[in-house]
């Protein structure tokens, strides 16, 4: 199975948990593996999980690794063309919507399928430093450095490729900073990269909210918001 693959599914697994308020334990139970394995999926210690364990945890988590069977709906088709608009024409847009809506199912399904795609979830807890530790691990990248060098590196890599396409997953999660961090990368990319930031609908209030205060880089985040926004 391809790390990619694994990514996604570790992103929905992580996803579940949270909207379900689930514990691995629990979680471990309704799969019918072992708690161990669960944590095993979580921290990235992947070697010691079988393809079929992988199948079972993406099977519980909503994804399929060897095909996956998604039904067409106006919300997934809407999110696919925006991240094909994103990708092909280099351009940073932004979708929110509802919980339930069926984004993480076709942002994924759209990195796991498109050459050039990297999926990040983000969490509340990310700090500066975590978020772009997930965007160079996303792209292959060593996990390390300050925080200009992180930056500088993934921004290289991003400019070094064809047609990249970085979506940011669950954005409303992340901190001012962090969404600062998002402009900062696409200033840095322009023309060669596209960007896809999707969150709940309270990432778009979060989002006017700090254009309304004239916050650094949220005039232009909100800009970008509300473009195949999803119902």
């Amino acid at each position: 199975m391809e790390r990619q693959q694994k990514e996604n599914i570790k992103a929905l697994v992580i996803q579940k948990l949270d909207m379900t308020q689930v514990s691995q334990n629990q979680a471990s139970k309704q799969m019918g593996i072992s708690v161990a394995t669960v944590s095993n999926c979580l921290n990235d210690k992947w070697d010691s999980i079988s393809d079929d364990m992988w199948r079972i945890i993406g099977q519980w988590a909503g994804f399929s690794p060897v095909k996956w069977k998604t039904k067409r709906t106006r919300n997934l088709d809407l999110i696919q063309n925006l991240c094909k608009d994103a990708q092909m024409n280099r351009r940073f847009l932004a979708t929110a919507g509802f919980s339930g809506a069926g984004k993480t199912t076709a942002l994924t399904h759209y990195a796991n399928t498109t050459p050039g795609a990297f999926y990040v979830l983000c969490t509340v807890t990310m700090t500066r430093k975590d978020f772009l530790k997930a965007i160079q691990k996303a792209l292959g990248l060593e996990e390390f450095g300050a925080i200009n060098y992180m930056l500088g590196d993934i921004t290289q890599k991003l400019n070094q490729m064809e047609t990249p396409l970085l979506i940011l997953d669950d954005g409303g999660k992340l901190s001012d900073q962090c969404l600062r961090v998002i402009q900062m990368i696409y200033d840095k990319t322009e023309f060669h990269s596209g960007i896809v930031l999707a969150g709940v609908q309270a990432m778009q209030k979060k989002i006017w909210n700090g254009a309304a205060k004239d916050k650094n880089g949220f005039r232009e985040l909100k800009r970008r918001t509300g473009k195949g926004s999803i119902q």
